[in-house]
C-alpha cells in the first residue's frame, strides 16, 4: 500500500461519519450512503479501508451462469479490503454465514450492501463488521447474479468504484473517492477542529446559543 493511502486511512479511521456528512455538505459532494446501518457489534470504534465492489444483477432466463464466482471473488481478495456488494437495493438476502466467513478468512476490514443479510447471529460470532439495509431470511439463489468485480457501483445511493475509501461506524457509511481524498480530508479535519472547539468551550461554560454561530462554520 502506497504511502498516501496509508496516511489516509489513518486519518479516516478517526474521523466520524458525521464529520464527513458535514465536510460533504460544505463541498457538495454525495458521500453518505442512506438507508444502511450497523448489522452487528464490532470492537473498533470505526473502520475505514479501500473498497472491493462486486455488482448483482437480476437473472433473466433459465439459463444466466454467474460471470463471477462470489465465493471465488472473495477468496481472491486483498486482505484489508472493504467489500461493497450492489444489488440495485434488493430486499433478498446477499450476506450469509457461509460468504462471511470466506470474506473474514481473506481478511476483509468490514462489508456493505444495499441488500440485505441473514444468519445474522452466526455473523455476529464471526465478529466481522457488516452493515446492511437489515436482516431477511430469503437468500438470492436464482433471483440475482454476481455480474461483475471492482467496477464503479452505486451502494444506497453512492457511487463506489475499487480503491475509494469506505469509513463506516456506529452512525451509518461514507464514501471518500480517490480523486477526492485530500479535499474531503482536509475538510473533514476542519470540521472535527470546530467540533472539539464547541466541547471545550460549552465545558468552559460558554453559552450554547452563542456556541451554534461557531457551529455553522462547519457549512459556511
Amino acid at each position: 500500500m502506497e504511502k498516501p493511502m496509508e496516511d489516509a486511512l489513518e486519518f479516516f479511521s478517526r474521523a466520524p461519519t458525521t464529520a464527513i456528512a458535514d465536510a460533504s455538505i460544505f463541498l457538495g459532494y454525495d458521500l453518505i450512503m442512506k438507508d444502511v446501518a450497523p448489522l452487528t457489534p464490532f470492537t473498533e470504534e470505526r473502520v475505514a479501508a479501500p473498497a472491493t465492489t462486486m455488482r448483482f444483477e437480476p437473472v433473466r432466463g433459465e439459463v444466466n451462469p454467474s460471470r463471477v464466482s462470489l465465493y471465488g471473488t472473495h477468496e481472491e481478495m486483498e486482505p484489508g479490503r472493504f467489500v461493497v456488494l450492489a444489488t440495485e437495493a434488493s430486499d433478498m438476502a446477499v450476506l450469509g454465514a457461509n460468504g462471511t466467513r470466506v470474506i473474514h478468512r481473506r481478511g476483509a476490514a468490514g462489508v456493505v450492501t444495499d441488500g440485505r443479510a441473514r444468519d445474522v447471529l452466526e455473523i455476529r460470532e464471526l465478529g466481522l463488521p457488516v452493515w446492511c439495509r437489515g436482516a431477511r431470511p430469503l437468500p438470492y439463489s436464482k433471483r440475482l447474479v454476481a455480474s461483475e468485480r471492482d467496477v464503479p457501483v452505486t451502494c444506497c445511493g453512492v457511487r463506489v468504484a475499487a480503491g475509494d475509501i469506505v469509513v463506516a461506524d456506529a452512525d451509518g457509511v461514507a464514501v471518500v473517492p480517490q480523486g477526492e481524498t485530500e479535499a474531503v480530508r482536509e475538510r473533514t479535519r476542519i470540521v472535527m477542529e470546530i467540533e472539539e472547539e464547541f466541547t471545550r468551550r460549552f465545558k468552559a461554560g460558554e453559552s450554547g446559543a452563542e456556541l451554534v454561530k461557531m457551529m455553522r462554520r462547519k457549512w459556511e
